[in-house]
């Protein structure tokens, strides 16, 4: 028994103790540069929605949760038809825009 104590005694842990065994990269700069990107193509492409398409995804998207009684009562829509239309809505959203291609980059 006192051997097994002076052998675990002798062990040390892998890698050094004063350093974090995972670094968090989450918020370094280039996830910063990456969200910020990502984050002006969202806006871009629902700048180009239309009018009603753009309230409604505003309106599910904020901060505060909005029933869909308000929704509908607010952009006049039955509350039957919001899940389908936001899911139209995102789908489009989500086709990558054939004229982007064609125009040169900036």
């Amino acid at each position: 028994m006192l051997r097994l104590l002076r052998l675990a005694a002798r062990v040390e842990p892998y890698g050094d103790p004063h350093v974090p065994p995972h670094s968090d990269i989450s918020e370094g700069p280039e996830a910063q540069f990456l969200a910020s990107e990502r984050d002006d193509a969202v806006r871009a492409a629902v700048s180009r929605l239309p009018e009603r398409d753009r309230a409604l995804i505003e309106l599910l998207s904020s901060d505060q949760a909005t029933r869909y009684a308000d929704i509908g009562r607010n952009r006049r829509m039955p509350v039957g038809s919001i899940g389908a239309t936001r899911r139209r809505v995102l789908e489009r959203l989500r086709r990558p825009c054939p004229v982007a291609r064609l125009a040169p980059a900036a």
